[in-house]
């Protein structure tokens, strides 16, 4: 077979020189995903003043005693200054349910503990703060049964709310609470009574179901998103914890009325838009393919708890990952009215499940310059799902959650943190472009930059997943290349990690160097797209990726004596697609565009 150097070099803007949103941000860890096998999982995060970022949830690590918070650099590498090496604990919870930042990046979580809940607080460092309530923890009864918060929130008079639910008998309906503190973890006598809010009789209204998300207007009222009747509604409370009379009926408004289309709808979380309006993100029960499908869904209500109509379809907007049900678990609002939701997506059998995003305009409709028609699902090889997210200050997305890889008997659980782009308008700063050196195959050549400390020559099998394999440090020269004295069979992808005199570390462009002759022709293609120059008689697979990384079409084929094949495209969106061809442990990536 004739050999011919290919090479592609991915500077486009969709893929280097701009941040496209809802791609992973490769600065992020190896790929964007960071996976910390922990044998647990992170149910929240929190964001420090310096960026550093916080995962509140449940796990062993290293060897070490059981964690409840892990603390991430900006970069996605532990941070060893935190707690134990990277992690801390308390051996008064056992998984943080919620966890909230001080001005001062001190946390305050909240967990079960035996039927009551427990409230902790941890200094920046991650030791408990001695200071609040008995050796940092605050232990609080609210009734006889178990109880189980769902998150906890500051007001910005430093007060602490809690909310969650009582789970009384089989036979009784389940009740809502809420319990407000002082900032030295006293209970605020001046909140419902003696500080504490019960919502539902525990014997004669068994109608209300479970409290799912708790959330801060910015008058200081209070919202809490539950289950009543089957229908998703939510409970507004005035500043002394009484029901909030000129809400909805009775203070509780039900975002969405049940329909043909629509049989119910959850918040998991609540936001507040600037002008009042309240959104709820979650999961909408609907009938689709003539089953009843979840599905990941967002909801908006006008500030006295009306159906908002001007948004989504009367007032709902969900989320079709093809034929996948999902959920969704956190709603994020932009400075620009644009609404994220994270969460997962998955097949019915329950056999895989992805990380999924999605983001909407201010009227709910999908945001197309977002992933793939508004829609990212990213696949982590494993069982995954997100559980919160939270935007930066430079508006990228972080994602946390878990993950779990392998088989039921010798998986393992990781906890997962993703971080996302999020700006089309911000360019990624481009420092050092490589470009082939002629003289060799595998190698590569780049003018130096005073302003770089050191190199690393990063090598890749599939454009995403890196490893670090030389280190150059700078010199006078003006001028560098390096060789790749024991290529990867098949493709190989190299990129150059730079760090700056100032320590900021950046990434060139990527360039890929493959030995096989294949041609796809025509390209631009409409419908069918011919592949020629394929190895004759051996199994194949092809693997379409859209521009956010997902996966378009997978096929299996044998390749006949003519050594081509005509691949049906016609179901691809227009736009720009990338295709990996696998043989024999070979890979080989060709760009096309579909029209």
């Amino acid at each position: 077979m004739k050999k011919t150097l290919l090479l592609i070099i991915f500077s486009m803007a969709l893929f280097v020189l701009y941040a496209q949103p809802g791609i992973l941000d490769k600065s992020f860890g190896d790929t964007g995903i960071v996976l910390t096998n922990a044998n647990g999982l992170i149910n929240k995060i929190a964001l420090q003043s310096d960026g550093k970022i916080i995962g509140a949830g449940a796990g062993n690590f290293d060897s070490q005693p059981p964690f409840l918070l892990i603390r991430y650099n900006m970069d996605g590498t532990i941070d060893s200054s935190f707690g134990n090496d990277g992690v801390t604990g308390n051996p008064l919870q056992h998984e943080i349910i919620g966890v909230a930042m001080q001005s001062n990046d001190e946390a305050l979580t909240v967990s079960s503990y035996s039927s009551n809940i427990q409230v902790a607080k941890y200094k920046k460092d991650g030791k408990l703060d001695s200071s609040f309530g008995t050796s940092g923890n605050v232990v609080t009864t609210i009734g006889s049964n178990l109880t189980a918060p769902v998150n906890i929130i500051l007001q910005p008079d430093y007060k602490i709310i809690v909310g969650g639910y009582i789970i009384n008998a089989p036979n009784q309906g389940r009740q809502g609470f809420i319990v407000r503190y002082l900032a030295d973890g006293s209970v605020d006598e001046s909140f419902g009574n003696n500080g504490i809010v019960i919502v539902g009789e525990k014997n004669g209204d068994k109608s209300f179901g479970t409290a799912y998300a708790i959330g801060l207007q910015p008058d200081g009222k209070i919202l809490m998103s539950a289950l009543f009747n089957n229908d998703g509604v939510v409970y507004r409370f005035n500043t002394d914890g009484s029901i909030d009379n000129n809400f909805g009926t009775n203070g509780k408004a039900a975002f969405q009325q049940s329909d043909e289309r629509v049989k119910s709808f959850i918040a998991y979380s609540l936001v507040v838009q600037a002008d009042g309006k309240i959104v709820g993100g979650g999961s909408s029960l609907k009938n689709q393919f003539s089953t009843d499908f979840t599905y990941m869904a967002v909801a908006r209500l006008n500030t006295d708890g009306s159906i908002d109509s001007s948004f989504g379809n009367n007032g709902l907007q969900d989320v079709a990952f093809g034929k996948d049900p999902g959920n969704g678990r956190t709603i994020l609002l932009q400075d620009d009215g644009k609404i994220i939701i994270t969460g997962r997506t998955y097949n019915v059998n329950q056999t895989y499940s992805h990380l999924a995003l999605a983001r909407f305009n201010s009227n709910g409709e999908p945001d197309s310059t977002f992933g793939n028609n508004g829609q990212v699902i990213t696949d982590v090889q494993g069982y995954a799902d997100g559980n919160d997210a939270l935007l930066q200050k430079d508006k990228k997305i972080l994602l946390a959650g878990d993950s779990f890889i392998g088989s039921e008997i010798g998986g393992k659980s990781y906890c997962l943190v993703a971080r996302y782009n999020n700006n089309l308008s911000q360019k990624q700063i481009l420092i050092t472009k490589i470009k082939r050196w002629l003289q060799h195959h595998n190698g590569f050549t780049w003018d130096a930059n005073s302003s770089i400390n050191k190199y690393i020559v990063q090598r890749s099998y599939d454009g995403i997943h890196f490893n670090s394999i030389a280190r150059i440090n700078a010199s006078n020269t003006s001028n560098y290349t390096y060789q790749d004295q024991s290529p990867l069979t098949g493709t190989n992808y190299y990129r150059l990690q730079t760090t700056s005199k100032s320590g900021a570390v950046n990434y060139s462009n990527v360039i890929a160097v493959s030995n096989y002759d294949i041609k796809l022709s025509p390209n631009p293609a409409t419908n069918s797209l011919q592949i020629q120059g394929l190895p004759p008689n051996q199994k194949i697979k092809l693997t379409v990726v859209d521009i956010a990384g997902n996966i378009a079409i997978s096929q299996q084929l044998t390749a006949n004596g003519n050594k081509s094949f005509n691949l049906n495209i016609a179901s691809l969106k227009q736009g720009n697609y990338l295709l990996k061809i696998e043989t024999n442990g070979d890979v080989v990536t060709k760009q096309f565009v579909k029209q």
